[in-house]
């Protein structure tokens, strides 16, 4: 995706009843940056009682939030309790659906309305309004990332996709292998984003790994670049150690920066019967 296609989309949104609240501060997110962080998703243990983390934490840099608009849609599954109708949220039973989404928006703090699992009110509570946006703009699903507190897993008893890959997100943005580069392009292109979308950065995945050598042969010319496995470990924290916060330890990745990053699928032998 060009900057000039980013500032067309970011237009577009602008045209929806939500384009007024959007942060105008924008990444983003190239595909391998983003195949980075499913990875990362792909790890979180699900069925965990998982909190997200605090804003120092994740060395978070947004204070006025941003929008993070991916290279390439993706198709995202999410876990569905609730709808929006004409003047109303209402109730729906938990289901799952697949989004083929756009990007995302991660809002400035603020305090929400919030209720015990009962229905009765609460004191509000400050999170941040996260709204997931689909290719097509209209489609629009919310959730909220509450610093330092539970992710609330849905009536499965697992976190969805886009809970695990939000978590991801937050954490991924402010870790050392995310670098933030200005947009490339034509001398014209850079004017308009300069113009038109000042705050338009571009997320690249970083890595310090050197490029291993072969005994006697000189510098291997890789054709592509590896991730050698991250991790994440769970701490044990609040009332009764009921919670668990997750902290993503980053893996390596090898090979030279100018080469694609291959992804591969993990597949764990389990001694189990088909």
């Amino acid at each position: 995706m060009t900057p000039d296609e980013v500032i067309a989309l970011r237009q577009l949104w602008a045209k929806h009843n939500y384009g007024p609240t959007l942060p105008q501060a924008t990444v983003l997110a190239e595909h391998d940056w983003v195949s980075y962080v499913l990875a990362m998703a792909d790890a979180v243990p699900a069925e965990e009682n998982l909190a997200f983390p605090t804003e120092q934490d994740c060395r978070w840099a947004w204070p006025k939030g941003v929008c993070v608009v991916f290279d390439e849609p993706l198709d995202l599954h999410h876990t569905i309790v609730s709808m929006q109708t004409e003047d109303k949220l209402v109730k729906v039973p938990a289901h799952g659906e697949v989004d083929r989404t756009a990007g995302l928006a991660i809002m400035r703090l603020q305090p929400i309305p919030s209720q015990l699992p009962d229905g009765t009110p609460v004191e509000d509570i400050l999170a941040r309004p996260i709204m997931w946006i689909g290719t097509d703009p209209t489609d629009i699903i919310t959730t909220h990332w509450i610093p330092g507190h539970g992710m609330m897993p849905s009536a499965t008893g697992k976190l969805s996709q886009s809970s695990r890959l939000l978590l991801s997100i937050v954490i991924a943005l402010g870790h050392r292998l995310t670098r933030l580069a200005e947009p490339a392009g034509a001398r014209p292109e850079r004017r308009r984003v300069e113009r038109e979308l000042p705050e338009l950065r571009v997320l690249k995945l970083s890595t310090g790994a050197s490029v291993s050598r072969a005994e006697g042969t000189g510098t291997v010319e890789w054709s592509h670049r590896w991730m050698v496995r991250g991790h994440w470990h769970t701490v044990a924290h609040g009332p009764k150690k009921a919670l668990r916060r997750v902290q993503w330890y980053d893996p390596y990745v090898k090979g030279p920066e100018d080469k694609p990053l291959d992804v591969r699928t993990t597949i764990w032998r389990t001694g189990q019967p088909d």
